[in-house]
Formats: C-alpha cells, sequence, structure tokens
C-alpha cells in the first residue's frame, strides 16, 4: 500500500486568508477525487505514510489516495481513461470556418500579424463558394456517420466584415440546412450589418473584445484607416443586446489599461447591458502578449481590480479569465451533480475533433496557429468533399497527459490537461512540451473556494470519484480497449459487458 503518485495535500484557506488548522484538502488528479480529511491525516500522507486504522485506510483506497499499484500501473490507469476520454469526445467535431484572413483592424499584439506580410492578394482572398459547399458536405457526412457538430464558429481575421455579408449569408444558409448553430468571434466594428442575418439564423452567440475604455481601445484595436473604434463596438453590442443575441464581451487589459476597469464596468451599465445569463456575460483578461512582457497582469491583479470597482471576490473570480472557467469546473465537481469531467487535453485543439478551415482550404488543428501553413494538420479536397490529413494531424491527435513525460506523473494531470500547446510553443519552441500555468492557477483556487464554502459537518466527500467506478474494470479489460485501433472499434466495446449500463452514461455525460 502507497499514497497515489496523484493525491495531492492543501490547505484549507478560510476567508481570513489564513489556513485551517484542523483540515486538509485531498485531491487525486488521476480519479478527480476531493476530500476534506482531519489535518494529521493530510500530514501523514504529505510524509508519504500509510499507517491508518482500517476504516480510514479503506476510505482512502475507495476514494483513490492509497493504492495497491505501482506506478507504472498507476501510469498505465492514466493512458487508459486519456484514451477513453478522447473516445468518447471524438463524437464530436468542432468547426471554425475563416471567410478571410482580412482584418479591419490593426491591433499591436495581434498573434496572426505573420498574415500581413503574405501580400494584400493572400490576404484579402476570400472563402469561395465551392469551398463552403465542400466543407458543408464533409459536415452532412459526418453527421450521417453519427458524429455531432456542435456549432460552427466564424472566426479571422475578421469574420464579419461589411464587404463580406454575402458570404456570410451563404455560410449561415448551409448552417440552416444542417441545423447547425452558428457562433462568431468579431470584433464587432461592422457587427450591426449583420444584425438581420443573425436574428434569423440558429446563433448561439457572439464575441466581441475591447482593450479599455474610450480612447484606449481606440489606441489598441487601430482601425486600419485610423476611424475610432470603442464607441462603434460598444453601440453594437448594446444593438445586439437589444436583439436579444447572446453576447460575451472579452475586456483585454494590461498593466496600462488596469486601472479603467471600473469605469468599463460602470460604461456598460449607463448603455443597459446588464449581465443575463444566456443573453449578456463579460470577462476581463490579460491581453496576449509576448511571455515575461512587464505589462503583463495576473489574474490575481485582475481580480483585485473587479474588487475595487465593487464586485464580492467570488464574482470577480468569475468574471477573471482563466480563473472564471477553473472556478466553475471546481463548483460543478463538488456540487456532485455527476462525474467529474476527466480532462487529458488542455482544449478541443487535441481533446476532441477540431478543424480550423481557413479560405484556402487548410485546417489546422488550433485557431491560434492558422496561417502558419507548416503546423496545417489536412486540407478539404473540393472534388472529393473530405478532409486530408497531413502528418501534423497525428502530433495533434496525441498530445495528451499521458505523451507528455512531466505530466504522466503530475498530481494534476486529469485537472490540468497539460497546458496550451501555442503556449508551450511560445516559451520553449516544443509543442509537446507541458505549459503549467493552469496548474498554477487551479493550486491557488482550490484552498481557497474549499475554506469559503465548506464548514465541519458537511460532506467530507466533495465529489464523486472515478476511483470507485473503474474499480470493476479489470486490467484486461483495459488492455483489450487500449490494443483497439478504431474509435469506433473502441466505442463497440464500451457498448458491451462489463461495461455497465452505468459506467457508459457517465461516459456520455462525464467528460470535458
Amino acid at each position: 500500500m502507497r499514497v497515489s503518485t496523484y493525491t495531492r495535500v492543501y490547505p484549507v484557506i478560510r476567508k481570513n486568508n489564513l489556513p485551517d488548522p484542523d483540515y486538509a484538502l485531498l485531491v487525486n488528479g488521476l480519479y478527480l477525487s476531493f476530500d476534506v480529511v482531519p489535518a494529521r491525516i493530510g500530514s501523514a500522507l504529505s510524509q508519504g505514510r500509510t499507517d491508518f486504522s482500517k476504516e480510514i485506510t479503506l476510505r482512502l483506497k475507495r476514494r483513490g489516495h492509497l493504492t495497491e499499484m505501482g506506478e507504472r500501473e498507476e501510469t498505465d490507469v492514466l493512458r487508459f481513461l486519456s484514451a477513453l476520454v478522447r473516445c468518447i469526445n471524438r463524437q464530436k467535431l468542432y468547426i471554425h470556418l475563416l471567410p478571410t484572413y482580412n482584418c479591419n483592424f490593426r491591433c499591436p499584439y495581434c498573434f496572426e500579424s505573420h498574415r500581413l506580410k503574405n501580400g494584400e492578394a493572400w490576404l484579402t482572398r476570400t472563402m469561395p463558394p465551392q469551398n463552403v459547399d465542400a466543407v458543408f458536405e464533409m459536415l452532412q457526412k459526418k453527421q450521417e456517420q453519427g458524429i455531432t457538430i456542435p456549432k460552427v464558429n466564424l472566426y479571422g481575421g475578421e469574420p464579419l466584415l461589411k464587404e463580406n455579408l454575402e458570404l456570410i449569408r451563404y455560410i449561415c444558409d448551409h448552417c440552416s440546412v444542417l441545423h447547425i448553430p452558428v457562433a462568431a468571434v468579431t470584433n464587432g466594428y461592422d457587427l450591426g450589418e449583420y444584425l438581420d442575418v443573425i436574428v434569423r439564423t440558429p446563433f448561439s452567440g457572439l464575441q466581441v473584445s475591447v482593450d479599455g475604455y474610450g480612447s484606449l481601445t481606440d489606441s489598441c484595436r487601430r482601425h486600419r484607416d485610423g476611424l475610432p473604434t470603442y464607441e462603434r463596438i460598444m453601440d453594437n453590442v448594446k444593438k445586439a443586446y437589444a436583439h436579444g443575441i447572446r453576447t460575451w464581451l472579452w475586456i483585454n487589459t494590461d498593466r496600462n489599461r488596469l486601472p479603467q476597469i471600473g469605469a468599463i464596468l460602470a460604461d456598460m451599465r449607463a448603455r443597459g447591458l446588464r449581465e443575463v445569463p444566456q443573453r449578456f456575460e463579460y470577462r476581463v483578461r490579460s491581453v496576449n502578449l509576448s511571455p515575461g512582457n512587464e505589462l503583463e497582469v495576473k489574474p490575481e491583479e485582475i481580480v483585485d481590480a473587479l474588487i475595487a470597482a465593487g464586485l464580492t471576490r467570488e464574482e470577480a473570480r468569475l468574471h477573471t479569465t482563466p480563473f472564471d472557467t477553473l472556478s466553475r469546473r471546481i463548483f460543478r465537481i463538488m456540487n456532485r451533480e455527476g462525474y467529474p469531467g476527466l480532462r487529458p487535453c488542455r482544449c478541443k485543439a487535441h481533446n476532441s475533433g477540431q478543424y480550423v478551415i481557413d479560405p484556402f482550404g487548410k485546417v489546422y488543428g488550433c485557431t491560434r496557429i492558422v496561417g502558419n501553413e507548416a503546423a496545417a494538420i489536412g486540407h478539404i479536397d473540393v472534388e472529393t468533399a473530405e478532409f486530408v490529413p497531413e502528418i501534423n494531424g497525428l502530433f495533434w491527435d496525441r498530445r495528451d497527459v499521458a505523451s507528455l513525460s512531466k505530466c504522466r506523473t503530475c498530481p494534476s494531470a486529469m485537472l490540468c490537461g497539460g497546458g496550451c500547446a501555442e503556449r508551450a510553443f511560445a516559451v520553449s519552441g516544443n509543442y509537446f512540451s507541458e505549459n503549467c500555468r493552469g496548474m498554477e492557477f487551479i493550486s491557488k483556487l482550490l484552498s481557497h473556494i474549499v475554506g469559503e464554502i465548506w464548514n465541519p459537518g458537511m460532506n467530507e466527500e466533495l465529489s464523486l470519484s472515478w476511483a470507485e467506478l473503474f474499480a470493476s474494470i479489470s486490467v484486461g479489460d483495459r488492455e483489450r480497449f487500449m490494443r483497439t485501433g478504431s474509435i469506433a472499434d473502441q466505442m463497440a466495446i464500451l457498448r458491451e459487458e462489463p461495461w455497465s449500463s452505468v459506467l457508459k452514461q457517465v461516459l456520455q455525460t462525464g467528460v470535458v
């Protein structure tokens, strides 16, 4: 018997910002077991001790914190769970369409700025109708194969340029025929031209960004003709709000813009923009800067700025990226409404099928590397209406916590997912390296959230645990699943015994 490689002990930080001397938090990053235990048990586990009473030993073993498996056997379980989650998630295909690489803005920090070097003819190219037809014929085939297309996300460049209205209308008509919702990531400048199209399309939402209050946005989200941008963006957001169109407003900030957070929130209220779930929400995030840039602000600083603007600490976290998604995920896990979502990969670029399709028919696995043809994972064959993979496609498919050496034995593996590949490349020049910023944020949040909502007398098992569920799956069953080569064959296995109906139901709903 030994302490699991994936169990980590955290303090329980109370609202006075001090650790509770009587309790500790255990988190197993393989099975996502969250447990409060007496501080003495947490201390013993931190020292690698397993000399507990029979009752405590059985509980810790049942939750996965103690194990009779060796380290290699536990790592095999990680590989199995990673393959299992990705098998389930491959039943979906996420689509991002770039109608053009062109943009009416010239933001100085844009991660797509390399596109400007490719020449005007390349920049102003729009997706030809025959390419649109091929994409949607491919998507129809995927639907007929049982693959779900959750939405088509319009991306760019700037997808909603007023000169591309008919092309976007053509794409939206295709989506309507296949009953696929549409979304868009837009700078919002020409959004007013598109309201009629959006209203009559199954539109799932808009993501719009500003970079500070008033003239600061004008100077950072620069129009190519030198025109002011903030007032027009916010006016269009208000129009979308009035039309009932679901909108997310992203407020980009850095050290110079952080003092204006309060002014932006006041301006939203003055325009009648009230946060309503499923209609209008806002988030604040550090602007995209190179690693180590002195203007970059930490999420904790954004939280403090939002508190100064009148939000509670909990509200501030839920409006600060990446604390927002992490906080919501932790709350979902601890609500015990279902099994926690296992995360072997950071995002859909690896965890699920994802195609980012550019105007030339090139396909990328990630929205942050579009235009870098050396990183393309394939292309759309217009004649056959099929996705044709390239060697990079195999690379993207294989990046997960089981393939990243440092993540393979990390106590937070299935919480973190190995971090962002693009950020890892920016730091190390290697997509196949870990990016641990997510783990930094997780460790800061866990102790505080548990300390704020848990008190003695409440359930000490804060989450459901995958450890008990997978205890019924033998090593032989796992090995058979891992030896199976195709997703279709793996799905067939999941429909057989000994994979119980309960397990299959959980697998359909409990993964991310």
